[in-house]
């Protein structure tokens, strides 16, 4: 999501102690190509000084490829920041590329399929020791009005005429993070496992477990002598390894997925998807002058049907570069321009805030 005018907060208007920000937004991803339309940015300050204020978010979007997306998410801390949540609901009218399930699908099985589809997740965490919190998650995702193309309907993988996938889970977050959008010297990890079952309403029964890690390396910054004259800049290595592994009898729309614009860039959201998936990126974020900065990435990963079945001789790589524009100094949100090249495909990304 890029929000055109994200630099300008003089715009936002306070309502009874809640922050609104409404602007135009602007994207192009390869799932959607140009998107435009409406997004609101809302704040909710605490009542304490040692409390962050809560924050929200919700977006309309109509699509280059005719495709509908109403999307309403937000976090915050509660308590003088004892307890973290953070919600997200979205439904779509989306148009989907499909391409079988498997590492070594061809690219000639491309087809598409239109659906209808409503995914929601609630997090909550209790505060166990500084940066670490522990807790619950539910999770909902509903396919349906699906018009499967000739090889959904030919290999009817499970899930294919649609249905709900509903779960609850536990995790663990450890985060040092100040600034989400633009982090530097910081560690983020997490650990979810979620359980699938009719007992929650879903009708498939699988497991979710979900590993992210991210470190954040600043390797120098303005010299102190000079930073009033010049603004801050700073150099920063970022590294990611994460996986998703999905045991069970998992729907084909819910298994993990290599490509999309935090992720593997290079590839197409879902160009291979199979029960398992496991990644690394790396990312070098420098600026150049004034408000500009570059970015320099990579990354390798794949899916496989065994966890501990992923084949060097098959994994996927990725490169690319971006461009990069601060928007908001005061908090270092970039609208970023990325390119990226996969094994036989090209992408571009023009969106909001950093891939990780």
């Amino acid at each position: 999501m890029l929000a055109l005018l994200a630099a300008f907060p003089a715009y936002g208007q306070k309502f009874r102690r809640v922050r609104a920000l409404p602007l135009p937004a602007l994207g192009y991803s390869p799932e959607q190509g140009f998107y435009g339309g409406a997004v609101g940015f809302f704040t909710f300050p605490s009542r304490d000084s040692l409390t962050p204020a809560a924050s929200g978010q919700a977006e309309f979007n109509y699509t280059q490829r005719k495709q509908i997306i109403a999307t309403v998410q937000g976090q915050g801390f509660l308590a003088r920041g004892k307890y973290f949540f953070r919600g997200y609901a979205t439904y779509r009218i989306f148009s989907d590329r499909y391409w079988g399930i498997g590492p070594l699908t061809p690219a000639e099985n491309l087809e598409n399929y239109d659906s209808r589809r409503l995914h929601a997740r609630v997090t909550a965490l209790r505060k166990i020791v500084p940066g670490v919190y522990a807790g619950v998650r539910a999770e909902a995702f509903y396919l349906h009005d699906v018009r499967p193309g000739p090889l959904l309907e030919r290999t009817r993988p499970l899930g294919h005429a649609g249905g709900l996938a509903a779960g609850l889970g536990y995790g663990i977050q450890y985060d040092t993070r100040k600034n989400i959008p633009n982090p530097t010297d910081a560690t983020f990890a997490s650990f979810f496992h979620t359980v699938y079952h009719p007992v929650f309403g879903s009708e498939f029964r699988f497991h979710r477990i979900e590993f992210d890690f991210r470190k954040y390396f600043t390797l120098f910054t303005t010299p102190a002598w000079c930073e009033k004259k010049i603004g801050t800049f700073v150099h920063t290595l970022a590294l990611q390894c994460n996986g998703t592994f999905s045991p069970g009898e998992t729907p084909f729309f819910m298994m993990p997925l290599i490509g999309s614009e935090n992720d593997m860039r290079g590839y197409f959201r879902g160009r291979f998807r199979d029960a398992n998936m496991a990644a690394v990126q790396i990312e070098y974020r420098m600026p150049l002058v004034w408000r500009m900065g570059l970015a320099f990435f990579a990354g390798v990963g794949d899916v496989s049907p065994e966890a501990l079945s992923l084949r060097y001789s098959a994994l996927k790589h990725s490169l690319g570069a971006g461009v990069r524009f601060m928007a908001d100094r005061k908090e270092r949100v970039n609208l970023r321009f990325d390119f990226a090249v996969g094994k036989n495909e090209t992408a571009f990304y023009l969106s909001f805030g950093e891939a990780f």
